[in-house]
């Protein structure tokens, strides 16, 4: 038994069977009328567990948006079915969409998938739960508002839940990172593969003659960024290559370059987000290297496919995951072919999450004001002294943010600005101005959403 888990099962001796149920929380799959979602979002909201008299229901509808709860076990398995003739949650969000797709002909989908890190999971009054409804809401206001290729959008927002809280007790909590890490990698390589299956062939199933009508973003947030790029990185890797801009035979001067476009299915997802991951960086450096351009040639400018943004003051995955590296890898090994040097970047790579790297950084955040509205701006800024030439349009960013638009680990909605709360989304506005623009728009540093009656 790993040490991990005698540390768990110590903890959850010493608190008298502390440990949280490995339980479906939602239930009912089926969905229940919400006609607001009041400040809860805000306040009062605790980190997981049940709350009285809760909503078990799987789906939400808000009338305006969806949202929809999917949950896995500690071996990333899907919850069987207790009430015979229900399907699962995965087969009534599935069937749910398609029926919205029929009611709103002519209209389409974004799909807006997020997943949670340690400590959360999918009770009602979780804060991450409050706060993802507080995403989906703000993004059904962008796209009703902004009316991206001026179509009418409806937002679906899918919360996927793992058990992220495994010890009841605040402080003996704590004992159960390893545990939830190894929980999380579960989860990656279990059943939220055939979610994101099941979500890519209803975007097939749509995306006819060029007109595609479902888009789907994914967000992972601590070991929920964990699960996100586990799950995918493989597909990402797949399209870096066979989209990559490749040198065309001349016989002419200069270097003339093509950018294969993907001539079988279509790439999905849209775009992926990696909030304060938790997971050490020399697994990005697949994704880093089948990105790197070397022959001459440079990427069209486009939206990135991939963000990952990382906190100045996130002490979770800066120091303290930094720490519980160095003790976690001492008899781990580097490549015995490698320079000293070449050594030192591995070693660096392993020890550190990919926001603390430098070898990976791209993008810089700030919090600017026009006199009007307050707004974050990108600058194109890779350290120094790396030895690498990254392309500004490159598909990958890796930025950092400041307290005032990220504070810590978990204010990645709702930050602080002068010490205050501020119940204006800054990140989640800035990615999706990014997101709905266009081309050379979504490169745009100063990138500022048309303000929707807020």
């Amino acid at each position: 038994m790993g040490t991990s888990r005698l540390l768990l099962l110590f903890g959850c001796a010493l608190a008298a069977s502390a440990c949280t149920s490995i339980v479906e929380i939602r239930t009912e799959h089926s969905a229940v009328p919400v006609t607001s979602l009041g400040d809860a979002r805000l306040e009062g909201c605790v980190t997981g567990h049940r709350a009285p008299n809760e909503t078990v229901n799987s789906l939400e509808d808000y009338r305006d948006f969806l949202i929809g709860y999917v949950e896995f076990d500690d071996q990333g398995w899907l919850y069987p079915n207790k009430e015979k003739g229900q399907p699962d949650q995965i087969q009534a969000l599935v069937q749910r969409m398609r029926g919205d797709l029929e009611k709103y002909e002519g209209g389409n989908l974004v799909t807006l998938v997020f997943i949670h890190g340690w400590h959360h999971n999918a009770h009602d009054n979780d804060c991450n739960v409050n706060e993802f409804r507080g995403m989906v809401e703000r993004t059904h206001e962008v796209f009703a508002h902004q009316r991206p290729g001026g179509k009418d959008w409806r937002v679906v927002g899918v919360y996927v839940g793992w058990r992220g809280e495994a010890v009841g007790v605040p402080v003996l909590k704590y004992s159960s990172i390893l545990d939830r890490r190894y929980a999380a990698e579960h989860a990656a390589k279990g059943s939220v593969r055939e979610l994101f299956a099941d979500l890519r062939q209803l975007e097939l199933e749509h995306s006819g003659s060029g007109d595609r009508r479902v888009r789907t973003i994914i967000v992972g947030h601590s070991f929920g960024g964990l699960i996100v790029f586990n799950a995918l990185s493989q597909a990402v890797v797949n399209e870096l290559v066979s989209t990559k801009p490749r040198p065309l035979p001349t016989s002419g001067s200069g270097i003339k370059c093509e950018s294969p476009k993907e001539t079988g299915p279509l790439l999905w997802p849209d775009q992926m987000v990696l909030i304060n991951p938790a997971f050490e960086a020399s697994r990005f450096e697949a994704l880093h290297h089948a990105a790197r351009l070397d022959n001459g040639c440079r990427y069209r400018p486009d939206r990135p496919r991939l963000l990952s943004v990382t906190a100045d003051n996130d002490w979770a995955t800066g120091s303290a995951y930094t720490a519980f590296r160095w003790v976690g890898t001492l008899f781990e090994g580097y490549n015995d072919m490698s320079s000293k040097a070449e050594d030192d970047v591995e070693k660096d790579a392993n020890h550190h999450t990919v926001g603390f790297v430098k070898r990976y950084q791209t993008h810089r955040l700030s919090l600017k004001s026009d006199g009007k509205q307050v707004y974050v701006e990108s600058k194109f800024d890779p350290p120094a002294g790396t030895g690498i030439d990254v392309d500004p349009n490159t598909p990958l960013w890796v930025l950092r943010a400041p307290p005032e638009i990220v504070d810590g680990h978990d204010g990645f909605l709702y930050s602080r600005h002068e010490g205050k709360l501020v119940p204006k989304p800054y990140l989640l506005d800035w990615l999706l101005c990014v997101y709905v623009g266009n081309g050379d728009a979504s490169r745009s540093e100063k990138c500022q959403l048309e303000e929707a009656g807020r």
